[in-house]
């Protein structure tokens, strides 16, 4: 009965050890890969990452084997696509403040004169947080 104790007891102690030692790891090292931190490496190499059609088609060039026509239709579509992009883009910011702006319209009407003052109060840290953060990423 002692050895089943014993071994039952240094069973667990090396399971806590292997939980301890997989939990480090995952926080320290594996984790902060996945996440959307605008200090990660990652991040911050993607947001550097600038959006070149000259690259793209000099790529796509070698690769299929382009003509010189081929290239200069390529990069027209090339840039032609990416002012659809950007158009989309402000469309897209438009149409969230519009719903931004009338979901806090509602939420306004609902409130109480001391639940707006909160309210109010807390729309401002979210500015401030906001500008903070576009500081700081630019920076």
């Amino acid at each position: 009965m002692k050895n089943r104790g014993k071994a039952f007891f240094w069973v667990f102690v090396v399971f806590l050890v292997g939980v301890l030692f997989g939990g480090t790891l995952t926080f320290w090292e594996i984790q902060p890969r996945f996440t959307a931190s605008s200090d990660s490496p990652q991040v911050q190499q993607q947001n550097n990452r600038r959006y070149d059609p000259e690259r793209i088609m000099s790529y796509l060039a070698e690769l299929l084997n382009l003509n010189a026509t081929q290239k200069s239709e390529l990069l027209l579509i090339l840039e032609s696509s990416r002012e659809r992009y950007v158009a989309n883009d402000q469309k897209a910011k438009k149409h969230s403040q519009i719903i931004r702006t009338e979901t806090r319209q509602h939420i306004r009407a609902l409130l109480g004169p001391a639940q707006m003052e909160k309210f109010e109060k807390f729309l401002e840290e979210r500015r401030e947080a906001r500008r903070q953060r576009r500081e700081k990423e630019k920076s």
